[in-house]
């Protein structure tokens, strides 16, 4: 009966042992299969928000700035802008035309609001020949320059000497970073031509 007992015993404590020494402590545990699964990869989006911020949709433009006049409040607006936020703003309604000096650039011109836009080759604002439709501080092509220079009180005349048949006198406004320039032949007559370009153009 003893002999039974330990026998019993003797295998009990074995099968505790054997179990034991096959569960490994906590601290051996293979933490590979165990690891939370990694973060999102967010650079894609966070790269396309950051797309999106620095070019914003062209669909809005006009919603944000409104709708233009041809004055010299929205035109200063206009040469801040690049050509096909030009385009998004004043719509496509508009013909090809020759223009500069020469005739050597070409224009987009917008005749419901009396301008042509000449555009750099990298897309810039150039220069803005404009018609008697638009309003400089209540200066308008037409008008002599003693009417202009009573409205624009920086306003100089200057003679140049024109490359083709462009008018010889010249009155230049300066307004933020942009020359206003009125052209006539004499300076007790009309004026005949009326453009605006970049301060760095025409110094």
């Amino acid at each position: 009966m003893m002999k039974c007992f330990h026998f019993l015993l003797t295998v009990g404590l074995l099968t505790v042992f054997t179990l034991s020494s096959c569960q490994k402590p906590a601290s051996e545990i293979n933490v590979e299969n165990h690891k939370p699964p990694p973060a999102p990869d967010l650079t894609q989006n966070t790269l396309c928000e950051t797309e999106s911020e620095s070019n914003p949709d062209l669909s809005t433009i006009a919603e944000i700035q409104g709708e233009f006049f041809p004055d010299i409040d929205h035109i200063i607006q206009l040469f801040k802008m690049e050509k096909n936020e030009v385009i998004a703003w004043l719509g496509d309604d508009y013909t090809i035309v020759p223009a500069g000096a020469e005739s050597l650039l070409s224009g987009y011109e917008y005749e419901k609001y009396g301008i042509t836009v000449v555009f750099e080759d990298e897309g810039g604002f150039r220069v803005l020949y404009c018609t008697d439709e638009v309003d400089i501080s209540g200066a308008r092509l037409g008008m002599t320059f003693a009417e202009i220079q009573g409205l624009l009180h920086n306003a100089e005349i200057t003679r140049t000497t024109p490359l083709d048949r462009s008018p010889p006198l010249i009155l230049k406004h300066n307004v933020e970073e942009l020359w206003v320039v009125f052209g006539a032949f004499e300076e007790s007559g009309v004026s005949e031509t009326l453009h605006i370009v970049r301060n760095r153009l025409l110094d």
